[in-house]
């Protein structure tokens, strides 16, 4: 009995470490394939665009590009450390202000030189005159607003959002990319614009290699991190569905002997397996939630925050167990077509 509960005791141990490295590995998958949103609350739908070789891709060239689409929820331009952004027709749900206000019609049609910043920028900030500035591209910004600092450990989190027309940005800095929003009639929006013959746009989803180009390395970093871990787990989760297996090896001689089919026996073992794993499984998730809370929480690794997030990705969990029920599956077929194939006398000396 000692041995059987050190065994089984392993067990749980093994399947509960599997169940969370593919738990991660899930919601790893599911992450990358998310499409980036460079706003909060924008939809799936958005397209991006940047210039043909020979093009302009200062500020000013997208801003007047820009100004043409006049069907949009929000559009805007990607910079190094944030966004220039028109927020227009959208009902705000995505930017969480702490403080202040968004811009105003009158700001964008004045080219005002305004800014919303993140709440961990504040220190970057100058105050005068009962006044907060920001001094960015060699002009300074009124902060009218500040958000939530959201997942600032993810390279691609913006900073600030800049008034899309504020003068100071128009000749200074240079986007990587433009993008406007108006759900699934974004690409409609954007083809009416008669400078798009010097653009490329196309749907943010097809183009996640210019989204995420700042997050190669870490990407990359990640798939190496998998490749490495999924060798330790597959070596594992064999050997402890191989062991269960042995433990269950009595039983089935005894079903054998009572004279039960083989498909009776090879669906008993599957139930009883299916049981233990969703169980250890449910373990797994635990242990997965509370990672993502104390990641939220304390910020303790920028490229896990980039490559894990620190939300549950439910879809990525369900791939996790699909993967480890169709490796078990595929296991108990092989070992216990081996047992019920061989004679009930070679089993009870094998016992």
């Amino acid at each position: 009995m000692r041995q059987l509960f050190y065994k089984s005791g392993l067990i749980i141990v093994i399947l509960t470490m599997v169940s969370v490295l593919f738990g991660l590995c899930g919601i790893a998958v599911i992450r990358q394939k998310n499409i980036y949103k460079p706003i909060p609350g924008m939809s799936s739908d958005y397209v991006i665009f940047y210039p043909k070789n020979g093009q302009p891709s200062d500020c000013r060239y997208y801003s007047e590009i820009l100004r043409q689409i006049g069907d949009y929820q929000m559009k805007g331009i990607k910079l190094q450390g944030g966004c220039a952004v028109d927020l227009g027709k959208s009902d705000y749900e995505g930017i969480k202000l702490r403080q202040g206000r968004l811009f105003s019609p009158d700001e964008y049609d004045a080219g005002s030189n305004v800014v919303l910043v993140r709440e961990d920028m504040l220190k970057l900030c100058r105050q005068e005159n009962n006044q907060t500035w920001l001094h960015i591209y060699n002009t300074d910004y009124m902060v009218v607003g500040v958000y939530s600092k959201g997942n600032i450990n993810d390279k691609r989190s913006n900073k600030y959002l800049v008034n899309l027309y504020a003068e100071g940005i128009l000749d200074q800095a240079g986007g990587s990319y433009g993008f406007c929003d108006n759900g699934v009639e974004s690409i409609a929006a954007f083809r009416a614009v008669s400078e798009n013959g010097k653009m490329i746009y196309n749907k943010a989803e097809n183009e996640t290699a210019k989204l995420n180009q700042n997050m190669q390395s870490t990407v990359n970093g990640a798939i190496a991190m998998y490749l490495s871990v999924s060798i330790i787990v597959l070596l594992n989760i064999f050997s402890a569905i191989y062991i269960w297996l042995r433990g269950r090896r009595k039983e089935i001689v005894l079903r054998k002997l009572a004279g039960a089919e083989i498909w009776q026996i090879f669906w008993w073992v599957v139930r009883e397996f299916m049981i233990f794993v969703l169980g250890t499984f449910v373990l797994g998730v635990a242990v997965i939630k509370i990672f993502l809370i104390f990641l939220a929480r304390w910020e303790f690794s920028a490229s896990m925050i980039t490559i894990f997030g620190t939300e549950m990705e439910w879809m990525g969990i369900l791939l996790a167990l699909m993967a480890i029920f169709i490796i078990g599956f595929a296991i108990i077929s092989v070992v216990v077509s081996r047992y019920l194939h061989k004679e009930i006398i070679q089993l009870v000396r094998q016992e």
